[in-house]
Formats: structure tokens, sequence, C-alpha cells
């Protein structure tokens, strides 16, 4: 049944970033180490 489920269900789900669906994006980016901030 897992089988049939990942083959034939799993790729007929539509996917989304759920940032982006809750509308929580950020204008600028962030002052991170990741983001624009300074690296050590």
């Amino acid at each position: 049944e897992a089988e049939h489920f990942g083959s034939r269900v799993l790729p007929q789900l539509k996917t989304c970033q759920l940032n982006q669906a809750w509308g929580r994006v950020p204008q600028t980016l962030p002052k991170t180490p990741l983001g624009a901030g300074d690296r050590r």
C-alpha cells in the first residue's frame, strides 16, 4: 500500500513554499550571517 501511495499519489500533490503561502516573505534581506549580516 505504501508503494502505491508513493508512486501514484505523491507525484500528483501540489507543493508550495510555506513562507510564500502564509505571506511571510521579507521585503529585504534579513540582517543575519546568512543574509546581509557580517560573517565571522
